[in-house]
């Protein structure tokens, strides 16, 4: 595992693809019973989106015309406009079926993402955007079927880490009838970060001492704030751009406790014998951020209790409660996932909370949705088809915090 190591005023290791077919066109696509598209996936996922969970994904399709993708100037999705293909079974399907053109030399490129969300063809825009509560990630807006160019979504990353979405985006340009099923590579568009903790001992000001089992730290929460909300994804090239302020200042905050069932409760409580980080979120419940967009600093804030075994006390031992913060200043990469260890220490003094404790979020609706009908896949060999898969998001980077405890 690679760790990169820089020195703040804490220990800080920065460890932690489509086109448009106009009505003379038309003559070109032949619905041949072995020239339609199929489809296939490969993704590079807080439950984290994988090969074997996704379930469906979106796509826009850009007809070619003989041309390559970079020799065309601002084509628009007239082929396929966020196309709903979804799993079933072995097989990847969706309606209306489309063909290949009979002439190979005619190209169509297709761009995607995941999960599948649908939008108003004319302006974009989410429905259901607009009385989101913010508690789960969305996309709220997909550049609408005139817009020319690569074409965007616009993501807001929820409050609430249970909730996250895993958002991917893939390309498959400048394919022909050779290319089926066409491979729908997924890559991830954010950053994936999770808190792992442990004892620390500080060996220049507590020499020859050590986090020892008399002395007992129980984490409450952990919290990561001014991480951006929304940003505006660019689906062939995986950029992000055009942070968006929210209500009350620009960024937002995620926290890991207890109380939202997004710790592993287990691994809170740490000893002196504790030397190895462990792992703070519940499996799974990784935080699901924007990568760093403008060179981004976040606090990362710490609440909880010190309780050491003393019997000469009368109550046989002391115990008090604290919160301590630290800056950090990582460059969160898309599709990179990050660790930051948090060591607590036993010397020195605490830094005031410079931040109130986020509110409770609320409780998810307890009704579920109706199951959607599966269709039937069609019975026509050769149309288009799809693939996917999603890459992996490799070893966590590690990014290390010294907090201290009372002298």
């Amino acid at each position: 595992m690679k760790i990169n190591r820089l020195t703040l005023a804490l220990l800080a290791g920065a460890a932690l693809s489509l086109g448009a077919c106009s009505n003379d066109d038309q003559q070109d696509i032949v619905a041949k019973g072995d020239n339609s598209i199929s489809f296939t996936t490969y993704t590079s996922r807080a439950s984290s989106l994988t090969s074997d969970n996704i379930a469906d994904f979106g796509v826009l399709a850009y007809y070619n015309d003989g041309a390559t993708w970079a020799a065309t100037s601002s084509l628009v999705p007239d082929f396929m406009y966020n196309q709903k293909v979804e799993k079933s079974g072995a097989n990847w399907i969706y309606d209306p079926i489309k063909y290949w053109p009979a002439d190979a030399s005619k190209k169509i490129s297709f761009l995607g993402y995941t999960p599948y969300v649908e939008v108003d063809e004319t302006t974009g825009a989410n429905a259901k955007a607009a009385s989101a509560d913010g508690v789960a990630s969305i996309i709220t807006e997909l550049s609408n079927n005139s817009y020319a160019g690569n074409p965007y979504l616009k993501f807001s990353v929820g409050t609430k880490i249970t909730d996250q979405l895993d958002l991917a985006y893939a390309s498959a340009m400048d394919q022909d009838n050779s290319n089926t099923p066409v491979n729908m590579q997924f890559k991830h568009a954010l950053s994936r970060v999770c808190f792992k903790v442990r004892g620390w001992k500080d060996a220049t000001t507590v020499a020859g001492q050590t986090f020892d089992d008399q002395t007992t730290v129980t984490i409450h929460s952990v919290k990561i704030t001014t991480a951006r909300k929304a940003a505006t994804l660019d689906l062939k090239e995986g950029t992000w751009s055009n942070p968006v302020d929210v209500a009350g200042g620009k960024t937002e905050a995620y926290t890991v406790a207890e109380r939202y069932s997004n710790m592993n409760t287990a691994n809170a409580t740490i000893t002196g014998g504790d030397t190895e980080a462990k792992l703070l979120n519940s499996e799974g419940d990784y935080i699901m951020m924007l990568p760093n967009l403008d060179d981004d600093e976040y606090a990362i804030l710490v609440d909880y209790t010190i309780t050491t075994t003393d019997d000469a006390l009368a109550e046989g031992e002391v115990s008090y409660r604290q919160k301590v913060y630290r800056h950090i200043k990582p460059n969160f990469e898309a599709g990179k996932a990050y660790a930051i260890i948090i060591n607590i220490g036993m010397s020195g003094n605490p830094t005031d909370d410079p931040d109130p404790d986020v509110p409770e979020d609320p409780d998810p609706d307890p009704s579920d949705p109706d199951e959607p009908d599966t269709p039937t896949p069609p019975s026509k060999a050769g149309y288009i088809q799809f693939t996917a898969t999603v890459s992996d998001w490799g070893s966590d980077n590690e990014v290390e915090i010294t907090l201290v405890k009372n002298s």
